[in-house]
C-alpha cells in the first residue's frame, strides 16, 4: 500500500502540531510504507501518548487501536514506544488489547 500524496501532506502538516487529538492518525502512520513516516509517527506518539487520559478514548477507533495493539508485538520497535502505548492503554484501551499485553508480560 503506497502512501498517497494526500496523505504525505498531512502528515507533514500534523508535525507541525503537537495535539493529543492526531493520535489516531500517527497510530495508522505506523503502518504506513516508508521510513521517514514511521519515525516520525513514533516520535509523535512517544509524546502524545501520555496525554491520553480515559476521557480520550474517543479519539481512537478500532483500526487506529490495533495499528498499536500490532506495533506491541514487534521486536524492532523501541521500548520508549512500547511504553508510551502501554500507558496510554490504561486510559484508552479495551478488551482486545488483553492479549497483546500478556503476550508481553
Amino acid at each position: 500500500m503506497a502512501i498517497s500524496g494526500t496523505q504525505r501532506n498531512a502528515t507533514s502538516a500534523l508535525a507541525e502540531f503537537d495535539d493529543k487529538r492526531a493520535v489516531g492518525y500517527w497510530a495508522l502512520a505506523l503502518t504506513y510504507p516508508g521510513s521517514r513516516d514511521v519515525a516520525l509517527a513514533h516520535k509523535k506518539l512517544v509524546a502524545l501518548l501520555p496525554l491520553l487520559s480515559a476521557s480520550d478514548s474517543r479519539l481512537l477507533d478500532d483500526e487506529q487501536r490495533a495499528a498499536l495493539y500490532t506495533v506491541l508485538g514487534q521486536r524492532q520497535v523501541t521500548i520508549d514506544l512500547k511504553l508510551a502505548i502501554l500507558g496510554a492503554l490504561e486510559q484508552v484501551g479495551d478488551e482486545k488489547a488483553t492479549p497483546c499485553v500478556q503476550k508481553l508480560a
